[in-house]
């Protein structure tokens, strides 16, 4: 019988210590990490030297005359061997005059500001120079700082417009200005009014996205070059991204007769951020009497579209797995939908600001929380930086408590077409055939664009905004969900990601700044997509998806493929919760679609990994232990199956109930910066009794918490860290003892008072060191249990959470306040004989301090029924 999920509301402890070092140091890591290579470095330093003179003299004339009274500053971008953290910013502020003003490539790149002219030239320009002149192995006592640094450049109009094609020149773009650091603060504003009076009076209309970003219109390039070349608070322009549908769809259209929809009751309302939806009669019951039109403001029409791609998907939203399992024409809808039309044909612009807009005006006069985006730009580069796109996104999911479902993004169907054209040629050399074939052509490092021209597997990943961390990134299954047939094309089977379908953009094999990363800088947890949903395969039509589309006007069964298909049938999940649990925060909603998930078996990633540890060494598999630890940590198909479908695919039914032997609780909470909490939960004795030795209880746990972006700011565009684990109880009902303890000591100071098992887990994200690390701020664990481990702990264990982040001053009113986080813990009895007449459900609402989120049984039974 379904049943409610549970709010857990156990009594809370709280402790306020809490220990940064954990006992441990970087040091080791930290050693020997600059290669000695000086006389290297003096020349391409001395390079950097004499260019950058050269390209600040000529800044330096191109600056107009005729603007009287403006402050200016020269910025020089430096690329460093190792992270910059603060200490050292401080350093080069200090020795250099120079003020950090934004930091990327992992905070290895970092542009300042020259603020003190005479120290600049004086100590670095000298320091330069005096090291370029000594010996090849020996460096001055005083340019220690200097043999930090890779190259540097200076910040010129050309470098400013570098995320603008040289043969495609946009006249509407996003404009990137540096931080106002303190010591620049009172001219940055003069400069930021003076800038905007000038493009006023080129009426040029300015949308503010945040205080750093902002989007102009119908700049002509002479007006662009005066204010690149003038207003030295820009960092860069970037025209709009430019973004293609082109709709997989093939086969006859077959016309969609006698259509029968129902709404049900109380149904949420889904946006769909896409390129309208038709109003065709059949489909007027799920569509919103409102909608928003960006394209056509003057004039607005979101419910008439020239593409059916927008139709498709809201009908994907709104319909979400009932179309597929539904055998008749009577079809039940979820939610009702909500156009936001921000593109009307195949190609288009993404308006940054009109999508900001519109959400905004979604939310506050419609209440609409959920939102669909099945058009992304691009694929991002290894280890490039969030996007503005994907910012403005994150920023609106944690000031308005909404969530966005986005799709991954799909490889284009003309270069699959290409890909398979070399891949069956009979001059393409068998290397480049076997990368071609799923799922090499996924990864491959080694492969390049000379050998390859028609693919390289960084066009395989995900696409803007989809790294966004706040909401919700959706890959395709190759899965077309058509009854009895189980065909694929491209892909291994309808269980796996789909060809098409994207990876997660880091790659930490890649090197940067000629350095490699660090152990103490990645993080295994973070990866996107966060799930996997059906989206079809390619090529062939009988690998394809049968959906909604249109043909002269009128709706029509279509077949097509896409991670645009997976996103609204995600969407519409979170519709089906948010509507049975309508009081949730979105981030809890997203745990429980995440915590659900079943992982995909990875082993169909075996053969492409033991092709990659033989390409970086020829020895294997005949290679001594060491090594093969090496390899395995740098190639790992647990790792690459994450970046391809995240923690697999969400499990409907277990998303939206309990029932009597699975027993889901929720936790919504605050947690206080640098500090523990743990929540008590008693486990029913008649468990001890359990006959399985293996697995009586199975326990999974996600958490999900959103978070204040920090643009321009790789390391800590995330500063939050939160995080959980599950031990003993170790003081019987005592909260805050257990607090206490948990914050002081370690698994190594008693194991056994500590653990469940053998052995304490380990917590579900690592932060240390705290301001080197990246964070993931989604999180899941699974554990299982036996009678012992229950006898063990004496039927009660702790649930344990932290919280820390960057040490940073300039952070820290943002970060020492309390902080919402969501958690989902499910525990789940293994099914025996023994046992089958107890209800797991009820002992453990009398055993705990519990609510039901839904109290009205009738509404689960009536949606268990629809």
């Amino acid at each position: 019988m379904n049943k409610s999920h549970l709010f857990l509301r156990n009594e809370q402890g709280t402790s306020l210590y809490f220990d940064r070092t954990r006992g441990r140091d970087d040091s080791e890591e930290n050693k020997n990490e600059i290669e000695k290579n000086y006389r290297y470095q003096k020349d391409k330093l001395y390079e950097s030297y004499v260019e950058f003179e050269r390209s600040r003299s000529l800044r330096h004339e191109r600056r107009s005359s005729r603007i009287a009274g403006l402050s200016h500053y020269d910025l020089i971008s430096i690329d460093f061997l190792k992270m910059v953290g603060d200490q050292l910013a401080r350093e080069i502020e200090r020795k250099y005059g120079l003020a950090a003003v934004n930091f990327s490539n992992f905070n290895q790149t970092v542009l300042f500001a020259i603020t003190e002219e005479e120290r600049f030239e004086q100590n670095f320009k000298r320091q330069i120079e005096a090291y370029y002149a000594e010996q090849e192995n020996i460096v001055p006592d005083e340019c220690k700082t200097i043999t930090t640094i890779h190259q540097f450049e200076y910040l010129d109009s050309k470098e400013i417009r570098n995320g603008m094609s040289s043969s495609y020149y946009s006249k509407d773009m996003v404009v990137q200005l540096i931080d106002d650091n303190l010591l620049i603060q009172k001219t940055y504003a003069d400069i930021k009014n003076r800038m905007f009076e000038f493009l006023s009076s080129r009426q040029i209309e300015i949308k503010e996205l945040t205080s750093r970003l902002f989007q102009i219109d119908s700049i002509d390039e002479k007006t662009l070059d005066e204010l690149l070349d003038n207003y030295d608070i820009i960092q860069q322009v970037q025209g709009l991204r430019h973004l293609l549908i082109r709709p997989d769809e093939s086969g006859n259209p077959q016309l969609c007769d006698g259509l029968c929809l129902s709404l049900v009751p109380n149904a949420p309302t889904i946006g769909i951020i896409d390129t309208g939806i038709e109003a065709v009669s059949s489909l007027r019951p799920i569509l919103a009497d409102d909608g928003i039109d960006i394209v056509s403001p003057a004039a607005p029409n979101p419910y008439h579209v020239e593409v059916d791609h927008g139709t498709t998907v809201a009908s994907l939203a709104s319909f979400g797995d009932d179309f597929f399992n539904n055998p008749n024409s009577n079809l039940t809808a979820d939610a009702k939908v909500f156009s936001i039309k921000v593109q009307a044909m195949e190609e288009g612009q993404t308006n940054l600001s009109g999508i900001q807009t519109a959400i905004r005006k979604a939310y506050m006069d419609y209440g609409i929380r959920i939102f669909n985006l099945s058009m992304t730009a691009g694929c991002k580069n290894y280890n490039s930086d969030i996007s503005a796109y994907a910012y403005v996104l994150d920023k609106l999911a944690y000031e308005l408590d909404i969530l966005v479902f986005i799709s991954a993004g799909n490889l284009d169907k003309q270069d699959i077409e290409q890909i398979e054209l070399e891949r069956r040629g009979p001059n393409t050399d068998g290397f480049i055939q076997d990368f071609l074939k799923y799922p090499h052509h996924f990864y491959d490092p080694f492969i390049k664009i000379e050998d390859s021209p028609v693919h390289v597997c960084e066009c395989t990943n995900i696409s803007e905004p989809a790294e966004s961390m706040n909401n919700i990134t959706v890959g395709a299954l190759a899965d077309n969900l058509r009854d009895g047939n189980d065909y694929t094309d491209l892909s291994l089977g309808k269980e796996y990601p789909a060809y098409y379908s994207r990876k997660y953009y880091v790659d930490y094999n890649q090197q940067i700044n000629n350095t490699g990363f660090k152990k103490n800088q990645k993080n295994s947890h973070l990866f996107k997509p966060d799930i996997v949903m059906p989206g079809g395969d390619l090529l062939n039509s009988n690998s394809k998806m049968q959906v909604l589309g249109l043909n002269n006007g009128c709706l029509a069964y279509v077949f097509g493929s896409g991670t645009s298909y997976a996103a609204p049938l995600a969407a519409n999940i979170a519709a089906k919760i948010v509507r049975i649990y309508p009081g949730l925060r979105m981030q809890t909603v997203k745990a429980l679609i995440i915590n659900s998930a079943n992982e995909l078996d990875n082993r169909y990633l075996l053969p492409l990994i033991d092709t990659l540890k033989a390409k970086d060494n020829p020895d294997y598999p005949s290679v001594d232990k060491k090594e093969k630890t090496k390899l395995s940590l740098k190639y790992s198909s647990d790792l690459l199956g994450h970046y391809l479908s995240g923690y697999g695919k969400p499990d409907i039914k277990k998303c939206l109930y309990s029932d009597d032997k699975r027993v889901t609780f929720i936790v919504e909470g605050m947690i206080q910066f640098d500090s523990y909490k743990v929540i008590n939960l008693n486990i029913p004795v008649y468990l001890y009794d359990h006959p399985n030795k293996q697995k009586a209880l199975i326990i999974n746990a996600t958490l999900c918490y959103r978070f204040d972006p920090i643009f321009g700011n790789s390391m800590s565009y995330l500063p939050i860290h939160i995080s959980f684990n599950m031990g003993n109880s170790m003081n019987h009902n005592d909260v805050k003892a257990n607090a206490e303890e948990y914050s002081r000591m370690r698994a190594k100071d008693d194991n056994d008072r500590m653990a469940i098992k053998s052995k304490m887990s380990s917590w579900s994200d690592d932060f240390f060191p705290a301001n080197t690390k990246l964070f993931s701020n989604v999180q899941k664990m699974r554990m299982s249990l036996v009678a012992e481990n229950l006898r063990h702990i004496d039927g009660q264990m702790a649930i344990i959470f932290r919280c820390t982040g960057r040490d940073t001053a300039t952070l820290s009113s943002q970060l020492n306040v309390a902080h919402p986080f969501s958690f989902v813990f499910t525990i789940e009895e293994v099914p025996s004989e023994e046992l089958a007449e107890e209800s797991l459900y009820d002992e453990i609402s009398l055993d705990n301090s519990v609510e039901s989120i839904a109290n009205l049984e009738t509404e689960l039974t009536l949606n268990a029924e629809g």
